[in-house]
């Protein structure tokens, strides 16, 4: 099932948007992060559940706080 699911290309130019960028101690950070070859496993509502209590336990984010999260067809976002 999962197997049958299309897949997107990365896109061009995506690693130009980390240049210039530097970390912060106590700032706030939007982490994104997509599946292998973008496929789009979250659609799927097994896989999507298991995700989301990932995401959900504390001891997932050592030395950090999830503020929210969005759980996307082939992509989470985060607020660190």
């Amino acid at each position: 099932m999962l197997q049958d699911m299309p897949t997107s290309p990365t896109p061009p130019g995506h690693h130009a948007l980390r240049k210039g960028r530097h970390g912060r101690s106590g700032g706030l950070y939007l982490l994104t992060t997509t599946t292998h070859e973008r496929r789009p496993l979250f659609a799927h509502w097994l896989c999507a559940r298991v995700a989301a209590a990932s995401l959900a336990k504390p001891e997932s984010w050592p030395g950090a706080a999830l503020l929210c999260w969005v759980l996307m067809p082939d992509h989470r976002h985060g607020l660190v």
